[in-house]
């Protein structure tokens, strides 16, 4: 696993081995891996086009390219897209329960939505297996909100509002 921070390193069990480093300028050779997984990460990251050629950098030809990021079209990330962080934070810290304690990064949203996946993976020289809007029930320290996220989850089954899901899942090759 690999972060830009040392501290949240320490507190991810799913890794045994860890790297700090910028994913702009990821610290492996050429050709490193099978597979890269970032799992929302990417809208906070200023440099998208580096980021992007470093992923295709360090993946063998064949490899593959998973990204789990938010739908910048969900209500939620539509609203922290547009808020400044000094506020994000502070509803942040009147919305959820203390024992949620991970930093509030700032966000870019250029890469939160498929078209914009599509168009720069592609032009990265990327090709396409897979790419979806998908969803989960969130606000699990809250009934009543959990209960709202499952019929907004239902709601937006319907392919007119998938894009409003708040996840995005794709999957790239390096041909």
């Amino acid at each position: 696993g690999m972060d830009i921070s040392p501290e949240a390193i320490r507190y991810n069990k799913g890794f045994n081995a860890f790297v700090s480093g910028d994913a702009a300028n990821i610290p492996f050779s050429h050709d490193a891996f099978d597979v890269v997984v970032s799992q929302w990460m990417i809208e906070h990251v200023d440099r998208i086009d580096d980021v992007v050629k470093e992923f295709h950098r360090v993946l063998k030809k064949g490899g593959s390219l998973v990204v789990v990021t938010n739908s910048k079209y969900h209500p939620m990330m539509f609203l922290s897209s547009i808020l400044p962080t000094k506020l994000r934070d502070w509803m942040k810290l009147r919305i959820f329960p203390s024992y949620i304690d991970e930093d509030t990064f700032p966000t870019y949203y250029r890469f939160n939505s498929l078209g914009k996946i599509d168009e720069l993976l592609s032009n990265a020289g990327f090709e396409k297996k897979y790419a979806s809007y998908t969803g989960s029930p969130f606000f699990l320290f809250n009934k009543f909100l959990f209960k709202l996220s499952e019929l907004y989850e239902r709601v937006t089954d319907l392919k007119l509002l998938r894009l409003m899901k708040m996840h995005l899942v794709v999957h790239y090759v390096k041909p």
